[in-house]
């Protein structure tokens, strides 16, 4: 474990540019410094590999040139995340969590994210992630209890959506390349969700308060789909198809 202890200013850890850290201690928390304002510095220029689950309780900054690889089946608790650029890999079964808030949301901006794993949003202290411009093509983006995503501007696109919980809003546009679920929380906003040609979505009894474009399948075979005043259902015209059973 790393502490980042505030003695007349908080201390900070930098990797710059070339430098190589491997996080693959088993104690479960890599960086501390103190639980309710968590302002520890860790600045990332270069290369981070988390190896192994653990919890971070510090300021997060990924730059653009710096990249955060989280391996296969591991997590990395991130519980104060402040801007994330550059490229974040999460291997298979792998997870990111933004868990926690102090002061700032996490703010994903022209990230790149690469690899079959979840981004996850959800219970911790009211995690907040802010996505702008994000390519995610593969990832899942994962919004439960207590989270909140903001798609900003620009379109941020992710492999497949997962809201049981939380809230999704903002005035950008999702893109989902393969699946879509939305099975409880709020989707609200003045942007757009736009399921792309492989998304197959049965709604169910759910209530939309964001435009949605279907460029695939909607499939309502059960209970009823509402659409919020002000909103839009898309069907593609060369692509979409609705059946309504």
């Amino acid at each position: 474990t790393i502490r980042l202890p505030n003695v007349s200013g908080y201390a900070t850890f930098s990797n710059a540019s070339g430098g190589v850290l491997n996080v693959s201690s088993t104690a479960g928390w890599s960086f501390t410094s103190d639980s309710s304002v968590q302002g520890g510095i860790v600045n990332n220029a270069g290369t981070i590999n988390v190896n192994n689950s653990t919890s971070w309780e510090a300021a997060f900054t990924n730059a653009s040139t710096g990249n955060l690889n989280i391996a296969a089946g591991k997590f990395l608790s991130m519980q104060n995340g402040q801007s994330l650029a550059g490229t974040v890999d999460i291997g298979s079964g792998g997870t990111l969590w933004v868990s926690e808030r102090h002061g700032t949301n996490a703010a994903f901006n022209g990230t790149t994210v690469n690899g079959t794993g979840t981004l996850q949003v959800v219970a911790g202290v009211g995690p907040v992630a802010d996505f702008t411009s994000v390519n995610a093509g593969e990832a899942t983006l994962l919004v439960g209890s207590g989270g909140t995503a903001n798609i900003l501007s620009g379109t941020s696109t992710f492999g497949a959506l997962s809201l049981s919980s939380g809230t999704l809003t903002g005035a950008g546009t999702l893109a989902l390349n393969n699946a879509f679920s939305f099975t409880g929380g709020s989707m609200t906003g003045t942007g757009t969700t736009v399921l792309g040609p492989s998304v197959t979505y049965a709604p169910g009894t759910v209530t939309l308060d964001r435009n949605l474009t279907a460029q695939g399948t909607v499939n309502q075979t059960s209970g009823t789909l509402t659409i919020n005043s002000g909103k839009t259902l898309t069907v593609d015209g060369s692509r979409g198809i609705v059946w309504v059973h």
